[in-house]
């Protein structure tokens, strides 16, 4: 073999077998970067602390309906249901500790899309609060 047929050899570049494997390596290569980029940002997500302060775009109703024949709640209700309102925002922690300050109980009705089993006694001292990644999402009385 001469020296023109080893030049002739190097340009032709790699074999089909050599750009497979550099090709699966390269790949390898990138989806090993892509993954360290991924798990990267996913760290660094940070859930929503949630308020630690009530909701301030609660509209308070200041007096039950009159005795007019009108179906209306008690003012008891009421002062639930705005108590209620302001959590929505707020992290379970402070939202549960707010309730309780204002003589109000509180059960856990639902945690991250689980709905848990409740009684069926109904208590206008009670409010009933969804959890969502740790941030009071819904509510209601009862």
């Amino acid at each position: 073999m001469s020296q023109d047929d080893n030049s002739t050899s190097a340009q032709r570049g790699l074999t089909p077998t050599q750009k497979f494997i550099l090709g699966v390596f390269g790949a390898m290569v990138v989806a090993g970067v892509l993954s360290v980029v991924a798990l990267t940002v996913v760290n660094n997500q940070r859930v929503a602390p949630g308020a630690s302060t009530p909701n301030s775009h609660c509209t308070r109703q200041l007096a039950a309906p009159s005795g007019d024949g009108s179906t209306g709640h008690s003012q008891n209700y009421l002062d639930t249901d705005f108590y209620g309102c302001q959590t929505l925002g707020m992290s379970e922690s402070a939202g549960v500790a707010y309730l309780e300050s204002k003589n109000i109980r509180v059960r856990i009705a639902s945690r991250d899309g689980e709905d848990f089993m409740l009684t069926a006694d109904y208590s206008e001292s009670r409010v009933n609060l969804t959890i969502v990644r740790s941030i009071i999402t819904d509510y209601n009385v009862g």
